[in-house]
């Protein structure tokens, strides 16, 4: 049972991880960010810095890998909501 639910939790980061890409590329697409919250991702970044403290701290391979996954893709939305502002098309 212990494997399976550790399959899970892989699939779950894999998926996770995956979720950005879609707004990232509507937005690189667009050349405009104005329809995405700042303020929610910078929520989500303290959220996911925390997740990661705590998965370093009980020493969690599968938690620690996703999470530094979900933080560089978080990252990478908070650069282009920056990067892209209200943006013109």
């Amino acid at each position: 049972m212990d494997n399976i639910l550790v399959w899970m939790a892989r699939i779950a980061g894999i998926v996770l991880v995956l979720s950005y890409i879609p707004q990232q590329l509507k937005i690189v697409y667009n050349r405009s960010s104005k329809d995405v919250s700042l303020a929610m991702y910078l929520v989500l970044f303290c959220a996911l810095l925390c997740y990661e403290v705590y998965a370093v701290g009980v020493k969690e391979p599968v938690f620690m890998f996703t999470n530094s996954m979900s933080l560089v893709q978080c990252s990478i939305m908070l650069g282009l909501i920056v990067w892209f502002g209200k943006g013109e098309k």
